[in-house]
C-alpha cells in the first residue's frame, strides 16, 4: 500500500479520531462520576464513593487520576499524530517512528484498560454494605441504566486505539524491513 494513503489514514483515524474520542471519554467519565448512587434509600454521588473502595483512599485516588491522565495523554497524542503525518514519507526514521508510536499506543492502552479493570473489580464499602463496582453498574437498583453503557464506552474506545496502534506497528515494521532490504542490497 502506498505510504501517502497510510499516512493520510493515520492522520484521519489516529489523529482526528483520538482528538474526538478523548473529550468524549472525559465527558463520559464526568457524567459517570456525577451519577447518583442509590443505597439504603439514600442517594449519593458516585464521585463521593470512589475513594471508599477496599483498595484504600490513596490507591483509589491514584488509579482514577491515572485514568484521567491517560485520557488527556491520548488527546495530546492525537495532535502529535496530525503534525507527525506531515513529515517526509521516504525516510527510514518515519518508519521507525510509526512503529514506536504504535507500540507506545498499545502499551498505554493496555495500561488504561488495566486501570478500568482495577476500578471495576473494586469493592465499595458503604454503611456496612460491600458492593462490587461492576455489579453496581449493572444493577439498575443502584445506578441508572445509562451509567453501565457509558462505562463500557471506555473499553470500546480502547479497542479502537489498539486496532489503530496495531495497524501503525504493522506498517511501520513493514516499511522499515523494506528499507533495510534496499540498504543491504545496495551495500553487500
Amino acid at each position: 500500500m502506498k505510504r501517502e494513503i497510510i499516512s493520510r489514514n493515520i492522520k484521519l483515524f489516529g489523529g482526528y479520531f483520538f482528538i474526538l474520542l478523548s473529550p468524549l471519554e472525559l465527558i463520559n467519565l464526568i457524567l459517570i462520576l456525577t451519577t447518583n448512587f442509590k443505597i439504603n434509600d439514600s442517594s449519593i454521588l458516585l464521585i463521593n464513593l470512589i475513594l471508599k473502595t477496599d483498595y484504600g483512599f490513596l490507591f483509589s485516588f491514584v488509579v482514577w487520576l491515572m485514568l484521567i491522565m491517560l485520557i488527556i495523554f491520548f488527546l495530546i497524542i492525537g495532535y502529535y499524530l496530525i503534525a507527525f503525518s506531515k513529515n517526509e514519507l521516504d525516510t527510514i526514521m518515519y518508519s521507525k517512528q510509526i512503529f514506536l508510536i504504535g507500540a507506545v499506543f498499545i502499551v498505554l492502552t493496555f495500561i488504561k484498560m488495566e486501570m478500568v479493570y482495577i476500578i471495576e473489580s473494586g469493592w465499595i464499602l458503604l454503611d456496612g454494605e460491600i458492593i462490587n463496582f461492576e455489579r453496581a453498574l449493572q444493577d439498575f437498583n443502584y445506578m441508572p441504566i445509562f451509567s453501565y453503557y457509558m462505562w463500557r464506552f471506555l473499553t470500546v474506545s480502547d479497542c479502537y486505539r489498539i486496532t489503530v496502534a496495531m495497524v501503525m506497528v504493522g506498517f511501520g515494521l513493514y516499511w522499515f524491513s523494506l528499507q533495510e532490504k534496499e540498504i543491504t542490497s545496495q551495500n553487500p
